[in-house]
């Protein structure tokens, strides 16, 4: 029996695990892109063959894996962004909720002290 495979197996939900990851197989790939393209350097000179375009095919494919890797830190540095300022919006929240408990127990306690 053939498993069926619907859309939703295929998609990968976007998360920081996830672009963590994108950003180790990116940097990896990058890694072995260059050297396979000094093995070429050194085959060619070698043996006094031209491989030019495969060269230049290598590295199109490293600057497309560096514009991936700028995408993901990019994402991760909006989500480090996000985090901060949720930080900071709680933090400010919750101090002036504090300031107005404080004047409220003070406004509590002169009221009390008035009757």
């Amino acid at each position: 029996m053939r498993k069926r495979v619907t859309r939703l197996s295929w998609s990968r939900e976007t998360s920081v695990e996830s672009v963590e990851e994108s950003v180790r197989a990116s940097e990896a790939a990058v890694v072995k892109f260059g050297e396979a393209k000094q093995l070429l350097e050194d085959a060619e000179v070698a043996y006094d063959v031209d491989f030019t375009s495969f060269k230049e095919y290598l590295g199109l494919r490293i600057e497309a894996q560096q514009r991936a890797l700028e995408s993901d830190r990019a994402y991760l540095d909006r989500d480090k962004r996000r985090r901060l300022l949720r930080t900071m919006r709680t933090t400010s929240l919750t101090l002036k909720r504090s300031r107005w408990r404080r004047r409220s127990r003070v406004i509590r306690r002169r009221s009390s002290r008035t009757r």
